[in-house]
């Protein structure tokens, strides 16, 4: 077994997003088990997994993302982290037009000032919200770290 502090710094970011998707999903189907789907917690490791996965994308390129205080969750100050003096993710998320409805969903619904506040969406609006983070997510990691 590999010891994981012996991986590069862009697979350890790839595991942990994996692992923050892994438990939004299991949040959103807490309703099958008798109770309401945890949506908050479901948001909430919703971004932290695609915190995760796009700093693995830049420092897989070489980068270096803001990883400390708000900027180290910012999503918009992390896309725009430069890499050969070119907004990296920034470039190819405003370029895609399928990705641009997510990508705006995502930023305009999580605000770093307000993390630990509750959200207080309805359920279709969390539905949304985590199939755009969903969408997102998965597109970051095939294109960008995979």
């Amino acid at each position: 077994m590999t010891d994981k502090n012996d991986l590069p710094i862009h697979e350890v970011h790839r595991l942990k997003a994996i692992e923050h998707f892994i438990m939004a999903e299991r949040a959103m189907a807490s309703e099958g088990e008798g109770q309401e789907p945890l949506y908050e917690q479901a948001i909430m490791n919703c971004h932290f997994c695609v915190e995760m996965i796009m700093k693995a994308a830049i420092y897989k390129e070489g980068g270096t993302p803001p990883t400390s205080g708000a900027d180290g969750h910012n999503l918009l100050k992390i896309a725009n982290t430069r890499i050969q003096g070119k907004k990296y993710l920034h470039s190819a998320i405003v370029s895609n037009r399928f990705i641009v409805p997510f990508w705006h969903k995502i930023v305009g619904a999580w605000s770093t000032d307000k993390r630990y506040e509750f959200m207080t969406l309805s359920e279709l609006d969390y539905d949304d919200l985590f199939e755009a983070y969903r969408r997102f997510y998965q597109w970051i990691k095939t294109q960008f770290v995979e």
